[in-house]
């Protein structure tokens, strides 16, 4: 069973967070289509649960880079979290293993909808398996592409239900491995999940008046403090193989780390 402080921890850290990313994304003329806090799936497994998002979390409307606001992306992300409950009575569950997507998407309308073109995907792994099995892959690492074949059906349901008139684009699978290249290369990353893309989109897309508007500056500062609570276990994930995470272990895997305060 899943202690419901565990549960509650989750939720509301997701709910700070959400809160913490619209301020940014608004302040561009965006808009952040995000699941409540109480839209959360929570399963059980052998020795802990997982939790995700019921939905991906789309940011619709942004700008594709800082210096320009007149081209403009849509961009979904999402991810799964899998946590080891304690083994004493009262002892916070560990998170052990993270894996997330992000796509972006061109938006161009005609008459009639609003039509998404696939420009760019990564998925992002913390691979916990055997360590003999798993011995060619880093610790935290990058792949072009989306994990599973379903993620796009997750995408295009969540578009559907915020605005009937949107449509995502299919490419074949020519088009895609032109995309995308190389598949199999595993770039070494820090700790990439769910909350560490949002703070890489904010920081590339969503702060564009930082130079020019410290309330934009501010709300970047107090995002990238809000993902970097060390009290939140959702953020701080526990190796099992020590020998394997020695370098992840290292406080520079997480992404806030990576970005200057001054």
């Amino acid at each position: 069973m899943i202690d419901i402080k565990d549960r509650q921890g989750f939720e509301r850290f997701w709910g700070k967070w959400k809160r913490q990313l619209s301020s940014l994304v608004t302040g561009t003329g965006g808009k952040l289509l995000c699941p409540e806090q109480g839209d959360m799936s929570f399963t059980e497994t052998e020795d802990g649960f997982e939790v995700k998002p019921k939905y991906p979390v789309c940011f619709f409307s942004i700008p594709q880079k800082n210096s320009s606001a007149s081209d403009k992306l849509v961009v979904f992300i999402d991810g799964t979290f899998e946590f080891r409950k304690g083994s004493q009575k009262g002892e916070a569950a560990t998170l052990t293993s993270t894996h997330s997507n992000v796509a972006f998407f061109k938006p161009r309308a005609d008459a009639e909808s609003l039509k998404l073109d696939l420009i760019d995907a990564y998925h992002f792994d913390h691979f916990n398996e055997d360590p003999l099995k798993s011995a060619p892959h880093p610790v935290f690492h990058a792949q072009r592409n989306i994990r599973t074949d379903d993620t796009f059906g997750k995408f295009r349901q969540a578009l559907k239900e915020n605005n009937k008139n949107s449509e995502i684009i299919d490419m074949d699978q020519k088009r895609k491995n032109d995309l995308f290249g190389l598949k199999t290369f595993r770039l070494p990353t820090p700790q990439i999940d769910l909350f560490s893309l949002s703070a890489i989109l904010a920081a590339d897309h969503l702060t564009g008046q930082c130079q020019t508007n410290s309330k934009t500056y501010k709300s970047f500062k107090d995002f990238l403090d809000c993902i970097s609570d060390t009290s939140v276990q959702a953020i701080q994930l526990s190796h099992q193989n020590v020998t394997r995470a020695e370098l992840a272990d290292h406080s520079h895997r997480f992404v806030w780390k990576w970005y200057s305060r001054h």
